[in-house]
């Protein structure tokens, strides 16, 4: 077993292994049940990060407009159904509450509705 791959699927049985029988984990086991007890990761979609990124622009140009009704609309039914990212979209939620297009910009460190906001948000994308 020479080669990595043939290293990883050993790994792998040895978790199936100690999984179904505890007693067969001997202490140098230790490391693999440690690697086995960890969440596998969940790389976050390209698309779903663009999707976000998109919908918060909306988002924010809606509020910049004043349309506050159309704007949680976004928040509630696009942008919090995609599970990506929820502080960000605790801060956006908290962005309803600002008094006007310029608290807004400051609190959000965003730039308005235009051609510099959506550049940068064509660098995002990128």
């Amino acid at each position: 077993m020479g080669s990595f791959e043939g290293r990883g699927s050993h790994i792998g049985a040895e978790c199936r292994v100690t999984g179904a029988f505890p007693s067969a984990a001997a202490p140098h086991h230790s490391a693999a049940g440690r690697v086995c007890a960890r969440p596998p990761l969940t790389p976050v979609p390209p698309m779903q990060r663009m999707k976000f990124l998109l919908l918060e622009q909306k988002y924010l140009e809606f509020l910049e407009d004043g349309k506050v009704l159309e704007a949680l609309q976004v928040l509630r039914f696009e942008l919090t159904p995609l599970k990506y990212n929820t502080d960000r979209i605790h801060a956006l939620s908290g962005y309803l509450m600002c008094s006007d297009a310029d608290d807004l910009r400051a609190k959000a460190e965003w730039e308005g509705k235009g051609n510099l906001s959506r550049t940068k948000l064509l660098d995002k994308l990128h």
